[in-house]
């Protein structure tokens, strides 16, 4: 949670018991967790720095006997007000491209509860897979995935109800537009400043004006390369080699993807990616099980690719 919310407890006082069990589907992660009730917000401020440009759909059970399940949208690229958790929920975050394909204008129900027939029937699915997915193997996750998102398209493709209530979603800023287009090309290793302004219909100067704080242009377009490398070495999919994933991030050489990787997050990715394959079975003790503890659910989530 604190990867993308700020979050307090309700009284001030206590201390929160937080647990949650996250799995990493491809693009997409499905978490289950069991905590003490408290409060939580996504900042402007927060929103602005962390950049993510996620859709993340919370299933709360039902308050009282008789009530049905409610879904929470939020969209990760809005500030959210706050407001308090249910002790026990399931959540499911995509990347915008493909929360978009799933549910019409997800940006709009963003701070919005849902309910009905169509809630009930997801929550009761995701509640069985929530039960079982600790022994799906590698080679099961794309067709979960897929089986997952045809649910979550039938079920709320087409949300009713009354979406006026919403802030506008600034997917129209220079920044935002200059970010999806980036995602969108990051396997690319001729993904340059040049390109970017031009497809972006924004100047040179104001590219880089974007982008100071975040590590100039160059910076933020490695982070990002890195970042979805470490997701992929790190989730339930079927390996790739090392090169390939080098490739499949942008990188043209496998060699200076592992130094890079490497000075990014102290160890190198074969050795990620032994760590993630031996799972709670392996030396959870071990320094690179602890990078993998550290790092693994932010840099799945900032990692999610359509």
């Amino acid at each position: 949670m604190g990867a993308m919310f700020d979050i307090d407890t309700l009284d001030g006082n206590r201390e929160l018991r937080i647990d949650v069990r996250s799995f990493h589907l491809g693009s997409m992660i499905f978490s289950n967790m069991d905590v003490t009730p408290f409060v939580f917000e996504r900042s402007a401020r927060k929103a602005r720095s962390d950049m993510l440009d996620h859709v993340m759909l919370r299933f709360d059970p039902p308050a009282a006997a008789g009530k049905p399940p409610r879904m929470l949208t939020i969209d990760l690229a809005q500030p959210l007000e706050r407001m308090p958790i249910s002790a026990r929920n399931l959540s499911v975050i995509l990347p915008r491209a493909s929360a978009s394909a799933l549910i019409a204008a997800p940006h709009k129900w963003h701070g919005q509860f849902v309910e009905g027939a169509g809630i009930t029937l997801l929550c009761d699915y995701l509640k069985a897979l929530s039960r079982s997915i600790s022994s799906i193997g590698p080679e099961q996750a794309p067709d979960i995935f897929t089986a997952t998102s045809h649910l979550i398209s039938a079920c709320v493709g087409t949300l009713q109800g009354d979406p006026l209530k919403t802030r506008s979603l600034a997917s129209g800023t220079a920044l935002m537009r200059v970010r999806r287009y980036i995602e969108s090309r990051l396997a690319d290793p001729g993904l340059d400043p040049a390109d970017i302004a031009t497809q972006c219909a924004v100047s040179r100067s104001s590219l880089y004006r974007l982008f100071s704080s975040h590590g100039g242009v160059a910076g933020y377009i490695q982070e990002r390369r890195l970042l979805r490398a470490f997701a992929r070495l790190s989730s339930l999919q079927p390996s790739s080699t090392i090169a390939m994933v080098a490739h499949q991030c942008g990188f043209s050489s496998e060699a200076h993807f592992s130094r890079r990787f490497r000075h990014r997050f102290g160890c190198s990715p074969s050795e990620l990616r032994a760590s993630a394959r031996a799972g709670v079975g392996g030396a959870t003790d071990s320094p690179v099980a602890q990078i993998l503890a550290d790092n693994a659910f932010k840099t799945w989530v900032s990692g999610l690719s359509a």
